[in-house]
């Protein structure tokens, strides 16, 4: 792949032009958008950001120009250093097939009563040894971030349906504190997709100790993101969803999970070029990043690399 094809096809995956993005969200303006891509280029630092990504980043932000800019810089520091979620990203590779082998992890087709973008996941092999977080987290963002380059911008946000079942002990105590920490204050300061719920059924009491210790880690408004539904209590949850969206494995009548899922996979496996690029044109060069440019995040990122390493 040269690079000029990996260039484009950064540039190109965006199946959205933006002049629609700006009609669907008038509240997006040129003049914001030259502003902040404008201050992009004066970051020696960071790689080369396309408007759409400064469109996204504005609307994300609620059209702050300072917070876009600030989310973009922590966007793509995260991703250079975050290797356990961005690097090694190939559809080709061990950890994403045995990713791919282990879970359903698909959108849903169709939206929820709230208008979010709905993403299912559940065990298809219960086995906690098989059980990798980092690769099951690492597939999970490349499905979403691919849905935003298909169909757009989303104001009102993603929210997760997770089934536990067949999560126990082992899979529990395969997700450490500090790999808990890089995927939350990704998802909170640095990503480009919006997580405004995580909707969890068939809870037992690994997946309550878990969310305990999210609880114990993270500022609140993750935790209060996070909704737990006993079996007994699994109607009351999906009832957030249409009918015409669930699978029938969920009482809807939409596609069955594994059909929705093998068509995920493909997709994923068909936008590998894109991955690829991403992995080796959008990440920050740090030989390049100003001493007075230094911030407070990316330091204690810099400083927390070496347990982050230890996972």
């Amino acid at each position: 792949m040269s690079a000029e094809i990996s260039q484009s096809l950064l540039q190109t995956a965006w199946k959205v032009p933006l002049e629609e993005e700006m009609r669907r969200f008038p509240e997006l303006k040129q003049e914001d958008i030259d502003t902040v891509l404008e201050w992009c280029r004066q970051q020696p630092h960071l790689p080369q950001v396309s408007a759409h990504t400064a469109a996204l980043f504005l609307l994300l932000s609620n059209f702050n120009i300072e917070l876009a800019q600030t989310y973009i810089e922590n966007h793509y520091t995260f991703r250079t250093y975050y290797r356990n979620i961005f690097a090694d990203r190939d559809p080709l590779s061990k950890g994403i097939k045995d990713a791919m082998t282990l879970a359903n992890l698909t959108l849903l087709e169709g939206l929820c009563h709230s208008q979010c973008r709905v993403m299912l996941a559940n065990l298809k092999i219960f086995e906690s040894s098989k059980f990798n977080p980092k690769e099951f987290s690492k597939l999970s963002y490349m499905i979403l971030e691919k849905d935003v380059l298909d169909n757009g911008f989303t104001k009102e946000g993603y929210k997760l349906l997770m089934d536990a079942t067949g999560f126990g002990l082992g899979h529990m105590t395969a997700i450490t504190p500090s790999f808990l920490k890089q995927v939350f204050s990704y998802f909170l300061d640095g990503a480009n997709v919006s997580i405004v719920e995580i909707n969890i059924i068939n809870v037992n009491v690994f997946v309550e100790k878990l969310v305990f210790l999210i609880k114990a880690l993270t500022p609140p408004i993750v935790y209060e993101r996070i909704k737990l539904y006993t079996k007994d209590k699994n109607a009351l949850c999906l009832q957030k969803f249409p009918l015409s969206i669930l699978p029938p494995e969920y009482g809807g009548q939409g596609k069955p999970v594994s059909e929705l899922s093998s068509q995920t996979e493909e997709a994923v496996r068909q936008f590998r070029p894109w991955y690829l690029a991403d992995e080796k044109y959008l990440r920050v060069d740090e030989s390049k990043r100003p001493l007075n440019k230094q911030n407070k995040k990316v330091i204690k990122i810099q400083e927390n690399l070496k347990s982050l390493e230890l996972d």
